[in-house]
C-alpha cells in the first residue's frame, strides 16, 4: 500500500541518516583506527557512507577532520613523552605518531601546548628526586587527556 511505502521511506531516511553524535562517534572511531598520519578525508567519508560536506560540518568546530586528527596525535605524543625514556629521539617519537617533519612537529606541538617537547623532557629530568608537587602540571594534563576517552 501507499501508506506502507511512505512509512518505509521515513524509516529508511532515519536509518541511513544517523544522528550527528552517532555519526561523529563512528568518525572518531574510524580516525583512531587509521595508521598515524595517513588519514584521507575523502576516503574516510566514502568508507563511512557520509558526504564529504557532512563530514567537514561534523568537524568544523575542530578546524576540520585533519586538524582534529593532528590534535589527537599531538596529545598522544605528549603522553608518550611523559612515559618513555628520554633516550628515545624526539624525531623517532614524532614519526611514530605520524609527524615526519621535525620542524612542523615542533611548531604544532608548541602551538597546541604552549611549550616545546624538549621542555617536557627537561621538566621531567628536573623533577627526578624532587617532591611530587613539581609533577602536578603533568599529572593534571594526563588526567585531563585520559578523561577525553
Amino acid at each position: 500500500s501507499m501508506a506502507h511505502q511512505a512509512m518505509l521511506a521515513v524509516i529508511a531516511r532515519h536509518v541511513t541518516r544517523l544522528p550527528f553524535d552517532t555519526a561523529r562517534a563512528r568518525a572518531q572511531a574510524y580516525i583512531d583506527e587509521q595508521p598515524a598520519g595517513s588519514l584521507d578525508a575523502a576516503r574516510m567519508a566514502a568508507d563511512l557512507g557520509l558526504s564529504r560536506s557532512r563530514l567537514y560540518r561534523m568537524f568544523e568546530s575542530d578546524g576540520g577532520v585533519l586538524a582534529f586528527d593532528r590534535r589527537r596525535r599531538l596529545h598522544l605524543l605528549h603522553l608518550a613523552l611523559l612515559e618513555e625514556p628520554a633516550a628515545t629521539p624526539l624525531a623517532v617519537m614524532g614519526a611514530r605518531f605520524g609527524f615526519f617533519d621535525g620542524s612542523a612537529l615542533a611548531r604544532h606541538f608548541r602551538s597546541q601546548f604552549g611549550y616545546s617537547m624538549s621542555s617536557v623532557r627537561d621538566h621531567l629530568a628536573q623533577r627526578e628526586g624532587v617532591n611530587d608537587a613539581a609533577a602536578e602540571p603533568l599529572v593534571r594534563f594526563r588526567n585531563a587527556f585520559e578523561s577525553l576517552y
